[in-house]
């Protein structure tokens, strides 16, 4: 996800252009307690805003097409808070066995 934050890492909007993200998203969260429960009414409601035809938020793509930061633009356009945990000593991307590979011989 990119996101732009205030400096209490709260996430307010998922910028359209690249030249404003301060973070990137690297498919990692964690929801807890009440903020579940809003992440699982939100979800419903995605699903039956598209059942409906109607709109989601700020993407043009249905429940089933949309993407994680979509679902995550609508957390924030609800009022839900947010906030980012930046990772300074990195990470891997691993999206196919080859990606892992590398990952392995490195980590060894």
């Amino acid at each position: 996800m990119l996101s732009m934050r205030n400096m209490r890492r709260r996430i307010w909007c998922i910028p359209s252009c690249v030249r404003k993200v301060q973070s990137q998203y690297i498919g990692l969260m964690r929801f807890r307690g009440e903020g579940l429960k809003e992440l699982l009414r939100i979800c419903g409601e995605a699903e039956e805003r598209s059942r409906q035809g109607l709109a989601l938020w700020r993407t043009a793509g249905s429940y089933k097409k949309m993407y994680m930061t979509d679902l995550l633009q609508g957390l924030i356009d609800e009022g839900c808070k947010l906030r980012a945990v930046h990772i300074t000593r990195g990470w891997y991307e691993i999206d196919d066995i080859s990606d892992l590979k590398i990952a392995e011989s490195q980590l060894g």
